[in-house]
């Protein structure tokens, strides 16, 4: 499923939708992602949101509608859900009809017993290789803090031996220096092998607050990851997959701000500028 961009197209670069947090209407999400000058972007399946997980069959169509208007192509879906089930299964059917294969699924979170949780969440991952197969996407794991797979390790163990037809890792260095899990970017990405199959582009900064170390989400051009050794790093793996921008440091809903679009609009061009130079 991975692009093949150095046989002359270029990798899709698209939007995770952290942004479009009370944002009502899929017009206003699909306008501000044409303004910032992207052509593809993320559509999140939750509840309250222009799709719910209850109601997708209802709800995907005028979206869709909204974002082709516009001329911004939907590429991939996150959903809360991360287990087989009839609303799983209506969740994928429909991204089936609409050409979004690559499905982020929910965290594995970590709270206590390691073991028991992680043999839970591979029978859950188990589970979704059928409906995989039947609607021919891609379930994603994301190493994501708080999580039992919070490292490239982690995610690797967690998905290894499934086939890769079907489950891929979302890799996402941002994660793992804002939060857990922080690997060597070159072993992290060399360990997850052959299930790397999307990437997440943001950036953290370190700031003092109340005499202590704290740490957030920044401008991606602003923040401690270099992102040419990240994108060095796939290289020397051979990557040929897209990635999503995830500019989680802006307000939620705040997509008519002139200060947010200015914003994610720079993300966009410095990642542009990084890809020409690295890959």
């Amino acid at each position: 499923m991975k692009s093949n961009y150095k046989s002359g197209t270029k990798p899709v670069i698209s939007v995770f939708p952290r942004v479009f947090s009370g944002v009502k209407t899929a017009a206003e999400q699909a306008e501000f992602l044409k303004k910032c000058g992207f052509t593809h972007g993320d559509l999140l399946i939750r509840k309250g949101f222009v799709v719910s997980e209850d109601t997708p069959e209802d709800d995907f169509e005028p979206v869709f509608e909204e974002f082709k208007k516009r001329g911004v192509t939907l590429y991939s879906a996150i959903a809360d859900l991360k287990s087989a089930s009839p609303e799983m299964e209506k969740i994928l059917k429909v991204c089936n009809k609409h050409n979004l294969r690559k499905i982020k699924i929910g965290p594995y979170s970590y709270k206590e017993n390691f073991c028991e949780t992680v043999k839970e969440a591979r029978k859950n991952l188990e589970s979704l290789v059928p409906l995989s197969k039947k609607y021919n996407v891609m379930i994603l794991v994301q190493n994501h803090g708080g999580t039992i797979n919070s490292s490239p390790s982690l995610s690797r163990e967690l998905v290894d031996g499934l086939p890769l037809e079907n489950v891929g890792i979302y890799f996402d260095a941002g994660n793992m220096m804002r939060m857990d899990g922080h690997e060597a970017w070159a072993m992290g990405l060399d360990i997850i092998g052959d299930y790397l199959e999307f990437v997440g582009i943001k950036n953290v900064h370190w700031f003092k607050k109340d005499g202590k170390w704290d740490r957030d989400f920044c401008p991606l051009r602003d923040g401690i990851i270099d992102f040419s050794e990240v994108l060095n790093a796939l290289k020397k793996v051979g990557y040929h997959g897209d990635f999503a921008v995830h500019s989680f440091y802006v307000p939620d809903g705040s997509v008519h701000d002139e200060k947010t679009i200015e914003a994610v609009t720079d993300d966009l061009k410095y990642f542009k500028e990084l890809l020409e130079k690295c890959l």
